[in-house]
């Protein structure tokens, strides 16, 4: 039979198909990929999705295969699969989307499932930190807290040395004499403890208020933000679509170098209409230490740390997120990206690859069976949770290493007092 490819990818070519395949041994290559391709026994039998779908179509047209794994930075670049140019296997077993075309070395086999891509990032707030409890305020609420310490400590200072160089009554400002004693009664007033001693100055007085009602805004903010969140936590992230991870810049885009989300992203970023400035910025967020998204032990690893956002198939993803869901909770971004079809690849002159294919048309009910066998579905939208969450060593971990300096540190001045006199 006569086959006719576009010229700009092919050629012309003659291939004799056979319709029996019974007893006929087919050389297969398998590419790994969970939960679709999975070597089992020994790399001598493949399972998973496409696995099972391919070796009921072996056991129905009763052929044997030889499988040999497949390693795609020998083998193959990106979608050119050159292996099968060599026209020494009859068969590549990957999880191929049908947005490629054909070529004069390879076809692609009746639709066996369909698939995109979809952004997943960790939850705001769903796994201990030891900042957590400094990123209750914002940076910008800190740094004016901590100005306005200093500011109103400097101001009472400045109001203690007129007092005592101008009133005669140079007793009533002695309360105030040491600049480290005035720190301590501004820190105790905006921490919310109140203010050591009452100054008998109305000056003083005025600012000694103005850091009762600082700390009072400053408690009342910080308590009600840790218990609102203790008490109702829900999964949020801060982006809606892929769009505002390029804007924002915060987390880095994680995405498997040899995939389609990889190319269409690449693409996105050389061939959009941006300043030079913002394509930089763009290129330097995509796998910015980000794990080998390749290594299925190093993605785990990586998976309940924050400042990433995964772009991956949602059944090779949620495979993966399986092994550490019980650790933190991963948010599904709404949205779904680059829709296709999958398949496996024939050797275009592979004369058995008509009869797979038309067994793999009866296998609609089956196919539908293995994919709820095999594709995972949990609920990772933006739902509410209305456990309470109690406050963990790992939230209070920076205080209290804090404290346990601060008092090593007055036990070492305390010694040097004590020799210095």
């Amino acid at each position: 039979m006569l086959e006719y490819v576009k010229p700009n990818r092919s050629a012309l070519c003659s291939v004799d198909f056979s319709t029996d395949v019974r007893g006929k041994v087919l050389n297969i290559a398998v590419d790994e990929l969970s939960p679709y391709l999975i070597f089992e026994d020994n790399k001598t039998k493949v399972t998973g999705f496409f696995g099972d779908v391919w070796t009921i179509v072996q056991e129905a047209l009763k052929f044997r295969n030889v499988k040999i794994k497949l390693c795609r930075s020998i083998y193959h670049s990106s979608y050119e699969y050159s292996i099968l140019k060599t026209g020494e296997f009859d068969a590549l077993l990957t999880a191929s989307l049908m947005k490629f075309p054909t070529t004069a070395y390879y076809a692609h086999s009746t639709v066996i499932g369909e698939n995109s891509y979809s952004l997943f990032a960790l939850s705001e707030g769903s796994t201990v930190s030891k900042w957590w409890y400094t990123r209750i305020f914002d940076t910008h609420v800190w740094i004016l807290s901590t100005i306005f310490v200093i500011v109103l400590t400097l101001v009472m200072i400045g109001i203690h040395n007129v007092k005592k160089n101008w009133c005669k009554q140079i007793e009533y400002c002695n309360e105030f004499s040491f600049p480290t004693f005035t720190l301590l009664c501004i820190l105790g007033a905006t921490s919310g403890q109140g203010f050591q001693n009452l100054p008998r100055s109305w000056s003083l007085r005025l600012c000694a208020l103005t850091a009762l009602n600082m700390g009072m805004l400053l408690s009342c903010g910080f308590n009600s933000t840790l218990t609102s969140y203790l008490a109702s936590r829900v999964p949020y992230v801060g982006m809606s679509n892929l769009e505002d991870v390029w804007n924002l810049g915060t987390h880095s885009l994680c995405v498997r170098n040899k995939s389609l989300a990889y190319d269409e992203l690449m693409g996105a970023i050389i061939k959009s209409n941006n300043p030079a400035d913002v394509k930089k910025k763009w290129r330097k967020l995509l796998n910015r230490n980000c794990p080998n998204m390749e290594n299925e032990i190093e993605v785990r690893d990586m998976l309940c740390r924050s400042g990433f956002v995964y772009v991956e198939a949602s059944d090779v993803f949620l495979k993966e997120y399986q092994h550490v869901r019980h650790k933190c909770q991963i948010v599904k971004i709404p949205g779904t990206y680059w829709n296709s079809k999958i398949s496996f690849l024939h050797y275009r002159g592979s004369k058995y690859r008509k009869t797979i294919n038309k067994y793999l048309l009866r296998l609609r009910g089956i196919l539908k069976y293995l994919e709820n066998k095999w594709i995972f579905h949990p609920n990772l939208k933006h739902v509410q949770f209305n456990q309470f969450q109690t406050v963990e060593l790992g939230h209070v971990q920076l205080l209290i290493i804090g404290l346990i300096i601060m008092i090593i540190f007055s036990v070492v001045i305390c010694i040097f007092e004590n020799l210095w006199f």
